[in-house]
């Protein structure tokens, strides 16, 4: 079995086992955030770039909350996420 990250899970310990259990739904989540489907086509968000409405709304709600600097980062407000 691997990871999102294509790393084989038996490396791990188990206490990181069931840390990546438990993370392993949003590395994917993420992943999918960080393209845009058009069509038949996939585009890869470039460094930079700002995220679509929707793709800033989900990392701001499942993956920002979790930043050790959220406040910092914040400061007087959020303008717009962007990749990178």
């Amino acid at each position: 079995m691997y990871t999102s990250t294509r790393q084989r899970l038996d490396v791990f310990t188990s206490q990181e086992q069931d840390i990546l259990f438990d993370i392993e739904p949003l590395m994917r989540s993420i992943r999918k955030v960080m393209c845009i489907n058009l069509g038949n086509s996939v585009i890869w968000y470039n460094d930079g770039d700002p995220l679509s409405a929707a793709d800033q709304s989900y990392v701001l709600d499942n993956v920002f909350n979790y930043h050790p600097d959220k406040a910092e980062k914040i400061g007087a407000g959020i303008d717009n996420v962007t990749a990178g």
